[in-house]
């Protein structure tokens, strides 16, 4: 499925092949699944031990969307810390650098139902592979707090503030930036909220249809082009 509007097209299935037919896009904004190939009651999702099965996902496909990316400037893609070595050598591999990680503290920390150290921090990778846009002058913090979101309609839902933050360094007013794992479209709303346009891919019919609604409505709300 896709539906395309002046400013915004969205589309439902598998990012890895709907990609290789997109040509050029400034930025790749994400947050892709992972830490999936967790043991059953390893994984938790907001305080709550889940049996969530994402089958294979971790072992063949997490870090292959790399060579799949349109043509573009920068990417910032979220992942597990202790595979940020790996993500980076994906990386590299389809011709992108590491620039730095920008950290997101959660600020509350939630419950660890293990002996641990409870994670209130999830990193995001800033890579780029030649001239890129930076807005963020000379003192644009790698660190940036803020609560979980509070009414989330997916369980690993980053808040909007979160994506303005990664958007607005990185992307002028009227870019296009792709969004190949589109969740509940909270990339494409804060797209709107900044001026710019938007491509979102989700494979999920449920969550592609929340996306829809979602994004739908914030670029009806704010008239930007």
């Amino acid at each position: 499925m896709k539906i395309e509007r002046e400013n915004y097209t969205l589309y439902c299935g598998d990012c890895l092949e709907i990609m290789k037919d997109l040509e050029q896009v400034d930025a790749v904004i994400t947050d892709p699944p992972y830490g999936l190939m967790e043991k059953p009651g390893k994984v938790q999702m907001r305080g709550k031990v889940t049996e969530q099965d994402y089958g294979d996902w971790d072992k063949k496909y997490s870090f292959s969307w790399f060579s799949r990316l349109p043509d573009c400037s920068a990417v910032i893609g979220f992942h597990d810390q202790k595979r940020s070595t790996e993500m980076t050598h994906a990386a590299e591999r389809n011709g992108y650098k590491l620039k730095h990680f920008a950290f997101w503290d959660k600020g509350d920390s939630g419950i660890n139902p293990r002996r641990n150290f409870v994670n209130c921090v999830e990193v995001a990778g800033f890579f780029t592979n030649g001239n890129y846009t930076w807005n963020g002058g000379g003192a644009y913090r790698n660190i940036f707090r803020y609560n979980r979101a509070r009414t989330p309609y997916h369980p690993t839902q980053k808040p909007i503030s979160v994506m303005n933050w990664l958007i607005e360094p990185v992307t002028n007013p009227g870019d296009l930036i792709l969004d190949p794992f589109m969740g509940s479209g909270t990339t494409g709303v804060a797209c709107a909220q900044l001026g710019r346009k938007f491509i979102g891919i989700e494979i999920d019919p449920d969550y592609f249809e929340i996306a829809r609604k979602r994004i739908e409505t914030a670029y009806a709300q704010k008239v930007m082009f």
